[in-house]
């Protein structure tokens, strides 16, 4: 007779609790988003880092559900080194050199997601719809936790042998090869980790990437040659690591080769702007699709060969870089900032306001996520987050016209320090507003933190910074269909709108997309 596993009588128990789990969810999502989703663990700041004094800072705060993931992966790491641990007649000994190798084995397994999420093409961000910028999060607080096991590994190889000085001088001697490649492997760990500190690399970003990949390449083969001396079984995982870090290398490099190989001409056109940034504005075939919300990695030879940098595309016009040929153009606002932005400003402006020069584009990055299902588009910027956002109310204008969306209400607030800031983007802005067609679906405002205010253009000006809770607030209470607010912009204003989405959400439905670029 057919017999039937004890398990399956329970599988419509089962189905039904899941149901009904879901259901539950799915009723208080409102809940969920404003209490756990997008909550920070302290305070109101998320993106803005924790302050350990007036100049010192220590990390960006994650959120509770974040925070919650982090804490079980760390906790299953614990029960991995802790779970059926006893000193066999009390001999410690022999309990650190357990100890040792299970801290071993999992700082050597955890290096397979830490790898994975800092990939540029990690295919997780368009299978999930999770931006690059959390798998980041993810990779900085993985990467302690790796920092920690190889550091705990280390300690509990010197307890088994009871700190003798011996030990530590074979640690640090290349005549024991095993255990002085284990050692490396360690110290580069926590270079790392001491090196991706906040401040150093947002003051030196530049100097932080390239040491990074040193550092990574050097703990990969020092790990290598500890695990091929000692002939460990985990030496297939460096393999593995290797694989996976070369194809996406490789694949990186096709990408570039494909998409630079097809343009029309290698240059591209720089031209200084006001308020130091510079336009840069590049020619590709049509059949190069952008998105909104996607950015490139633009590479400049002549500036920095080595570097490469994100940034969002700003505007796509249709073009003729031949007379019997069109073509796109796409163009990028660069705020000079430290090192290669720096240097492309200065440049521009020492060749009286443009010149021309090699540029590559890697790219198109990022999970593009249309906004035109949504009645009511709130899109907040500051800076030159603005880029982040004009693509966007590009296509929803046209959608509009088109009658192809849904979105009836378009709000654009934008936040800037200085009045010249506007000269950024004020030719598409201007080419916005002639795409209304006598509509009022949009509208834009722009705040400056110092006067005087705007005149003479065709945009809302105000000094100061926005009031977002009643902006939000009011937009809210006049919304028609459902509402998303979209922000780009400093850490602190995305902490500002996170905080009055979350403080608004319940009243009607309220969605938030932040656009960071965090990394």
């Amino acid at each position: 007779m057919l017999q039937i596993s004890g398990a399956v009588p329970y599988c419509p128990l089962i189905f039904s609790v899941a149901v009904i789990f879901c259901v539950i969810l799915w009723n208080n999502i409102d809940n969920l988003k404003r209490h756990l989703v997008q909550a920070p663990i302290l305070n109101n700041h998320h993106y803005e880092e924790f302050q350990l004094s007036s100049v010192k800072s220590f990390s960006s705060y994650p959120t509770r559900l974040q925070f919650l993931l982090i804490l079980a992966y760390l906790a299953i790491n614990v029960a991995f080194v802790g779970i059926e641990v006893q000193p066999p007649h009390n001999r410690w000994d022999q309990l650190a050199a357990v100890v040792r190798d299970r801290l071993g084995v999992l700082a050597t397994v955890n290096m397979i997601p830490l790898f994975l999420l800092a990939f540029r093409n990690n295919p997780l961000v368009y299978l999930l719809g999770i931006p690059f910028d959390t798998y980041i999060l993810m990779h900085r607080w993985l990467g302690r936790i790796v920092a920690i096991e190889a550091l705990g590994h280390t300690i509990a190889h010197l307890a088994q042998h009871g700190f003798a000085q011996t030990s530590l001088k074979l640690m640090i001697s290349p005549s024991s090869p095993f255990v002085f490649w284990g050692f490396i492997a360690t110290m580069s760990c926590l270079l790392l980790c001491a090196l991706a500190w906040g401040p150093l690399r947002h003051a030196f970003y530049e100097t932080f990437k390239q040491s990074h990949v040193c550092l990574s390449i050097l703990s990969i083969y020092s790990l290598w040659s500890h695990l091929r001396i000692g002939k460990l079984p985990q030496l297939k995982i460096i393999y593995a690591i290797i694989a996976l870090w070369a194809a996406e290398h490789i694949s990186r490099t096709v990408r570039l080769i494909y998409v630079n190989a097809r343009r029309p001409s290698a240059n591209a056109l720089v031209e200084s702007l006001p308020g130091d940034a510079c336009r840069l504005s590049v020619h590709l075939l049509p059949s190069w699709d952008i998105q909104p919300g996607q950015y490139t990695y633009l590479y400049i030879p002549f500036i920095s060969f080595w570097e490469s940098h994100p940034f969002s595309v700003a505007w796509t016009n249709e073009t003729h870089y031949v007379s019997d040929k069109s073509g796109t153009q796409i163009s990028f606002v660069v705020k000079a900032k430290t090192g290669m932005t720096r240097r492309l400003y200065e440049r521009s402006v020492a060749a009286g306001g443009s010149f021309t020069t090699t540029c590559w584009l890697e790219g198109p990055y990022g999970c593009p996520r249309s906004l035109g299902s949504y009645g009511t588009v709130v899109l907040i910027a500051g800076g030159v987050g603005i880029t982040q956002h004009l693509l966007q109310v590009k296509s929803l204008i046209h959608g509009y016209n088109n009658d192809t969306v849904a979105t009836r209400k378009i709000l654009l607030i934008w936040s800037i320090r200085h009045r010249k800031h506007r000269e950024w983007v004020k030719c598409w802005a201007d080419e916005i507003s002639s795409l209304r067609e006598g509509s009022d679906v949009f509208q834009i405002l722009v705040y400056i933190s110092q006067p005087p205010p705007l005149s003479g253009v065709p945009w809302s000006g105000f000094t100061g910074r926005p009031d977002l809770e009643s902006l939000i607030a009011n937009e809210q209470k006049y919304q028609i269909g459902t509402m998303v607010v979209s922000v780009c912009g400093p850490a602190q204003l995305s902490d500002s709108v996170r905080d009055a989405v979350r403080k608004l959400r319940g009243n009607n439905s309220i969605d938030l997309i932040e656009c960071a670029f965090s990394w």
